[in-house]
């Protein structure tokens, strides 16, 4: 059936229901969830068209949430990877345009992998925020519910579709993500983990109870004790927690991916990692078993557990010396908050340069203090700017090789 009689009788029902609605005009999100459900069906019959075995159209609409767009494409035994925002008729889907939770719901959006934003008149795709094709779905007076049918199938027919039709198939043939290097798994996680920020900061503007309450108070109590001294604002917690909470969900998923030697981690992640290590990243895998914290992440959670999954372990593997997990938080960090890189002093150091100043500062312990060098018990080794411990390492390293 072409996709012009879908969207005629789509069209159509939208008219119908609205005139046994008329209450219901274009103010707040009535109109939106009024039609909403027509939409779908609309998408879903386009599928249906196309494959023997159709993607599933999720309705995200139904469960609400700062974390989740309208609809979401899921294929077969696939996580959902394409997502469908929904706005009513009459409103601007220009990002420009957008003001207050429209805008901010776009900001959070835009760290999707594929995603469109519809007000069922137009439709606009993008990948995270970069737009990639423009659709005109039907035109706006053939939703009136004031407009005779034979006046609105003549507005449909004149419409150029292709690229409503475009859109939808870029929606259904999206992938997991794809790294194929060490800086490539950096910026897919780096994504991820904005993403899972944003929505977090947004769900403690709402103000959160339960468990992931719980969960920032531990992280206040490890890492936030006393801000100031590690050159945080004290005013911002809840920006500190939404940050330390995405990082860490990200790099723990990604740790117990490493941990799975390839098999596709889930919800219980957690027990990948052995007890008694990394406490807090376990803490934090461990909440994810419970359904009010993946409520409340919304499809960040399906989009970072995909981004961990895309990862091949052996991207993760050592070598020329070089390991890539010791590395990675510089490629990750100049995505996921460029500004904290200069502000915080996150630069790698070749691990060559740092195998110099190690046993550089062991000789000059040996030659010139007449000690043991770094193995000798009057010596401290302090970094201040620990990162990922790689001065800890080449330390441990040089003690053995003296030895």
């Amino acid at each position: 059936m072409p996709i012009s009689d879908l969207a005629t009788a789509f069209a159509e029902l939208v008219r119908t229901d609205r005139r046994a609605n008329p209450g219901i005009t274009g103010d707040g999100t009535a109109l939106e969830l009024l039609i909403a459900p027509r939409f779908r069906t609309l998408i879903e019959a386009f599928l249906a068209e196309l494959f023997p075995t159709p993607p599933s159209v999720l309705p995200e609409y139904t469960l609400g949430g700062v974390g989740r767009p309208d609809l979401a494409l899921a294929g077969p035994g696939q996580p959902a990877r394409a997502f469908i925002e929904l706005k009513e008729p009459g409103k601007s889907i220009d990002p420009t345009q957008l003001r207050g939770h429209d805008a901010d719901q776009f900001r959070r959006f835009c760290e999707l992998p594929l995603w469109a934003i519809s007000n069922f008149v137009s439709i606009h795709l993008y990948r995270r925020g970069e737009l990639l094709d423009i659709g005109e779905v039907v035109p706006a007076a053939a939703l009136d519910p004031t407009i005779t049918d034979n006046r609105a199938l003549a507005l449909i027919l004149a419409q150029d579709h292709g690229g409503f039709q475009r859109i939808l198939e870029s929606l259904v043939q999206a992938g997991p993500p794809a790294p194929a290097n060490a800086e490539e798994v950096a910026q897919v996680l780096a994504h991820a983990a904005r993403l899972v920020r944003e929505v977090i900061a947004a769900q403690c503007r709402q103000g959160i109870t339960g468990v992931l309450a719980q969960v920032r108070a531990e992280f206040n109590d490890t890492l936030f004790a006393r801000p100031e001294a590690g050159g945080y604002d004290p005013t911002e917690g809840d920006a500190l927690f939404a940050s330390a909470f995405a990082q860490t969900l990200v790099f723990g998923l990604l740790i117990a991916r490493e941990a799975s030697g390839g098999i596709p981690i889930t919800e219980n992640a957690y027990q990948l990692l052995p007890p008694g290590t990394y406490p807090l990243l376990r803490g934090t895998l461990r909440a994810l078993t419970l359904d009010e914290v993946r409520d409340a992440l919304g499809v960040s959670f399906a989009v970072a557990r995909d981004a961990a999954n895309s990862v091949a372990p052996e991207l993760l593997r050592s070598t020329n010396g070089r390991d890539p997990m010791l590395y990675l938080y510089e490629d990750f960090l100049r995505v996921f908050d460029p500004e904290a890189v200069t502000k915080y002093g996150v630069y790698y150091t070749p691990p060559e340069v740092v195998q110099l100043i190690v046993a550089e500062a062991d000789r000059a312990l040996r030659d010139g203090l007449g000690s043991d060098g770094l193995l000798d018990p009057n010596v401290n080794l302090l970094d201040p700017a620990c990162g990922t411990g790689t001065f800890l390492i080449a330390a441990t390293g040089q003690v053995v090789s003296s030895t």
